[in-house]
């Protein structure tokens, strides 16, 4: 039946997809379709689901063939086995070329994030990493938190339905946004996108800490880094106790910052405003409101105490108009 089947599809001349699920391929099987790579040329997405690859040789074998493939860039590897540490090193190594990458409900473990985590380091490609439903830790995330602070690549991690809590997702928030100083902010990752929930319900989004959606939103966003760094100085000013933009603690900066500070605030809002389409009135309302309550809880006759006129020269002022 193999002998049958990959021929087949290799005379599809338009084939560009290809999905392979619950086919009891075991090695032969999958020797074939490393075969048929080899002898491809126009596929571009591969799901291998639910068969479970083996033996190590099949793994090679498998990895050169995704590795050579001129046009292959998204593939899917669910519940393939991949707990096990050598076999999924070795098609780690034919995936260098991947834009789109997917392994799911594989349980890989400790050993598993750590080869995947080396493989974020040295990748140059990859767009979307999918690792959803492989039992990952708040201690693997804090692996893959630690390898974000040395990508700079465009990509989403979807790490959503595994055992990561908050101590997990504060590492990974704080790998993309830092406000420890200055040179944290600027070292912190400003190009992932984490996610450990399902981003694409509106309501569970809305759940999420403030913070955290600020700082997707900015890393998400079409802007230069710079720009993604100006805004999170922003938020570091701006964030007290959880609150986003309550400036009361900085009362006592020196009043040759406000200018700055206030075109940030004004400069994050516009951002804000332009980013989401939908009701762009109320959104610059919200924006306007934001910066008049900054304005209004900030104290400021204590920024302006220095430009008060000397008594003296107030005294002076008050005879003048006495005598006329």
């Amino acid at each position: 039946m193999l002998d049958t089947i990959f021929p087949a599809l290799q005379s599809m001349n338009s084939l560009i997809n290809l999905a392979l699920t619950r086919n009891g391929l075991g090695s032969e099987g999958l020797l074939h379709l490393s075969h048929f790579l080899n002898g491809n040329t126009r596929l571009q997405k591969l799901a291998i689901v639910n068969n479970v690859i083996h033996d190590l040789s099949v793994a090679d074998s498998l990895s050169n063939a995704l590795l050579n493939h001129a046009t292959l860039k998204r593939l899917v590897l669910s519940n393939c086995g991949l707990n096990n540490i050598p076999i999924l090193g070795e098609l780690l190594k034919g995936c260098t070329r991947m834009e789109k990458f997917a392994i799911t409900r594989n349980d890989i473990g400790s050993e598993g994030v750590s080869l995947i985590a080396n493989w974020i380091r040295s990748n140059k490609t990859i767009m979307f990493l999918q690792l959803h439903s492989n039992k990952i830790t708040d201690d693997n995330a804090l692996v893959l938190a630690s390898v974000l602070k040395y990508n700079s690549l465009r990509f989403e991690l979807n790490l959503r339905d595994n055992y990561i809590n908050e101590g997990g997702e504060k590492a990974l928030l704080k790998a993309l946004y830092d406000p420890t100083s200055m040179d944290s902010i600027v070292e912190s990752n400003h190009t992932c996108v984490p996610y450990t929930h399902d981003y694409k319900k509106p309501a569970i989004v809305a759940q999420r800490p403030p913070i955290e959606k600020e700082v997707l939103i900015i890393n998400n966003d079409e802007i230069s880094i710079k720009q993604k760094i100006r805004r999170k100085v922003v938020l570091a000013l701006c964030g007290l106790d959880g609150e986003l933009f309550d400036l009361s603690h900085l009362n006592d900066l020196s009043l040759q910052l406000m200018p700055h500070v206030l075109e940030l605030i004004q400069e994050h809002s516009w951002a804000r405003t332009k980013s989401v389409k939908s009701m762009p009135l109320q959104l610059e309302k919200d924006a306007l409101s934001r910066l008049f309550h900054t304005l209004r809880r900030w104290e400021l006759p204590l920024l302006f105490e220095n430009l008060s006129p000397k008594k003296g020269a107030a005294g002076k002022r008050k005879r003048r108009k006495t005598r006329r």
